[in-house]
């Protein structure tokens, strides 16, 4: 599990572009397999024209490549604020483990 947010929850690994979130960890959210971008590594290649990025980095801020360190599991709270147990709805609107 990564860390998120504030870095006091948690939220699933996924293995990338596309790639399934765990089934307990859906429910009511809706779940993406979202990068993880180290926005200081890469080749700062400019993608601000919708260019795409070298194999491993992903577009940062519609502006430029950066490496990609992993994939993660990004789950949108549900309405009201739901997320399946035991995760928690955090103020950045994603469910996440409690550490």
């Amino acid at each position: 599990m990564v860390v998120v947010g504030d870095g006091q929850h948690c939220a699933p690994f996924c293995s990338g572009e596309g790639g399934a979130c765990p089934d307990e960890a859906i429910g009511d959210a809706s779940a993406s397999c979202e990068p993880f971008i180290a926005s200081t590594m890469g080749s700062g290649q400019s993608c601000a024209m919708g260019e795409a990025c070298p194999s491993g980095e992903a577009c940062e801020g519609g502006d430029a490549c950066h490496s990609i360190l992993f994939w993660s599991c990004l789950l949108d709270c549900g309405p009201g604020g739901s997320c399946p147990a035991p995760m928690i709805c955090t103020d950045q609107d994603r469910c996440a483990y409690p550490l």
